[in-house]
């Protein structure tokens, strides 16, 4: 991969390009379901700081794979994902 002179590039909080897939819980306590909905069964439970790996996402609810290996559902607003820490640096930063 080639840099582009004046190009912006993506970089997150500490500086480099977050894995495009990684989550965590930022909410106290997160319900993992079987499907993407409040009405489904909760199959376990993730707190704060336990990272996932998004299979899957939407506005509503991501598809994550604990950590564990626990695979289900969690809402989104309950999770921190790279696509939040992306950030450009202007030139010449």
């Amino acid at each position: 991969m080639t840099a582009v002179a004046g190009a912006v590039e993506p970089v997150t909080a500490t500086g480099t390009v977050a894995a495009k897939r990684g989550c965590y819980v930022t909410a106290k306590s997160a319900t993992i379901r079987s499907r993407p909905s409040s009405r489904s069964t909760a199959v376990g439970m993730a707190y704060r700081g336990d990272r996932c790996k998004r299979l899957r996402g939407g506005t509503r609810w991501t598809k994550v794979r604990m950590r564990g290996g626990k695979v289900g559902w969690v809402a989104t607003r309950l999770l921190h994902t790279p696509d939040e820490d992306v950030h450009m640096n202007p030139p010449g930063m």
